[in-house]
């Protein structure tokens, strides 16, 4: 950017980095830094809770290049020292006071895109143009902590009992299963021996076999009557 000392204004165009002619005396160059460059700030407020907040926001912008020579007529080329740090600030603390504490924690992307919408607008007046916006850092005051610690707590120790009441619950409702089908069973078993004796035979013979069929697998030798197999043909009426 070219600054005219005979007319007093800045030179329409502007100039990217390299070598460039220019007249003596009568005009001078001013260096502006158009590159992206970041503010990281730190401040506290109180959120909507009327809880006191430490944050760190970091800023990331850069000038219009097209706006340079209002930028330096109107603020100069260390506009950003000038205008970030309080508008930063401001802007920052103003939407952080619109969350209460759970929010600020579990939704920082969410309050960081406020922020960033919010300093955007502003900024434009100044043309200056914004990059990204990023909390990087929420604190709250240590009783503030420790109580959202004993809630989290509290609130683990509920779900656990709540947890071990549904498991007790179903652990009741399967041994009640269980019995009433075991209850079942043997209902059925007694009016199948009270309609049909033999019944009773067929599972001795099938109790027989099992047992038979064991002791055959078996690396050991087991010698057995036919009583100690419930196989006595004479007593299985």
């Amino acid at each position: 950017m070219v600054f005219n000392y005979l007319t007093g204004t800045f030179a329409k165009h502007t100039f990217s980095e390299g070598y460039h002619l220019r007249i003596p005396v009568i005009t001078t160059p001013i260096i502006f830094e158009t590159r992206t460059r970041y503010i990281e700030e730190t401040s506290s407020t109180a959120n909507r809770d009327l809880q006191n907040v430490d944050f760190q926001i970091r800023v990331l912008y850069k000038p219009d290049q097209a706006k340079l020579a209002e930028i330096t007529s109107q603020i100069g080329i260390n506009y950003a020292e000038k205008l970030m740090p309080p508008i930063v600030k401001e802007v920052a603390k103003t939407i952080i006071a619109q969350y209460n504490a759970q929010q600020l924690v579990s939704n920082r992307d969410l309050v960081s895109r406020d922020i960033k919408g919010a300093l955007r607008e502003r900024l434009l007046n100044f043309n200056i143009l914004l990059d990204e916006v990023t909390l990087t850092h929420i604190s709250f005051s240590k009783e503030f902590q420790k109580s959202v610690e004993e809630k989290q707590i509290a609130q683990q120790n509920a779900e656990r009992a709540k947890y071990l009441v549904q498991k007790s619950n179903e652990i009741k409702k399967t041994t009640i299963i269980n019995a009433e089908r075991d209850c079942k069973t043997i209902e059925l078993i007694g009016k199948a021996m009270n309609n049909s004796p033999s019944y009773l035979t067929l599972k001795k013979i099938e109790t027989a076999q099992e047992v038979a069929t064991i002791l055959s697998t078996s690396r050991n030798q087991v010698l057995l009557n036919s009583d100690q197999l419930l196989m006595n043909v004479l007593k299985l009426e």
